[in-house]
């Protein structure tokens, strides 16, 4: 299936693991703006070190050095994109880009806490996992790739607190936004992984 689909939520939302499941199915590339980033600030490059200090913090990096970093993304012709936009005026920068779908993924702020310090992630960065919600099969082992899962920096009840702060006050405004141009739809995100693939899929093949 050719398609283009944004994924916004609070952090720990689940936009990541659903990102990587309708990605398989629809078989498009999913992009996650916070794997991008966490990338640069791997190879220590020096987008990735000014990238670093934002995600220690819970902080979004300002709107013209993220847009910096995803256009190359964006402008591709299909994908699940994941994490990106985040404020109003990133937003009003893709509106010329046609985009069949944009889910809201809702989750309480109190299960959004829960899911960032029990989060675990594959050394090689591209899998997630939860140690209540989705544990691995081998404890500390990534079931895809064998590495070793590890608790991120930034994976803390003060920077969960703190990026809950941002969400509210710069990405609630975008997603107003797109409600009011009604091409939002939403999903429950606090309930099972499955249904919450399954729901989403559902609006997916309603709108392709």
């Amino acid at each position: 299936m050719k398609i283009k689909v944004m994924l916004l939520g609070p952090p720990a939302s689940g936009k990541g693991t659903l990102a990587e499941y309708l990605s398989k199915k629809l078989e498009v590339p999913h992009f996650s703006s916070g794997q991008i980033l966490r990338d640069e600030a791997a190879k220590s490059t020096p987008l990735g070190k000014k990238a670093a200090i934002y995600l220690k913090s819970g902080k979004l990096l300002p709107d013209d050095l993220m847009l910096s970093v995803m256009q190359p993304y964006v402008e591709q012709e299909h994908y699940i994109l994941d994490g990106f936009p985040r404020t109003l005026p990133q937003g009003k920068t893709l509106e010329k880009i046609h985009f069949d779908l944009i889910l809201l993924l809702d989750v309480p702020p109190k299960v959004v806490i829960e899911r960032v310090t029990g989060r675990r992630t594959c050394a090689l960065g591209e899998h997630v996992y939860h140690l209540k919600n989705n544990p691995p099969k081998r404890e500390g082992i990534c079931d895809v790739d064998g590495s070793k899962l590890i608790k991120r920096e930034e994976d803390t009840v003060a920077v969960a607190k703190a990026r809950l702060k941002v969400y509210a006050k710069l990405t609630l405004p975008l997603i107003s936004y797109y409600q009011q141009r009604g091409v939002l739809r939403r999903v429950n995100g606090n309930q099972p992984l499955y249904k919450v693939f399954e729901d989403a899929y559902k609006l997916i093949s309603s709108r392709s």
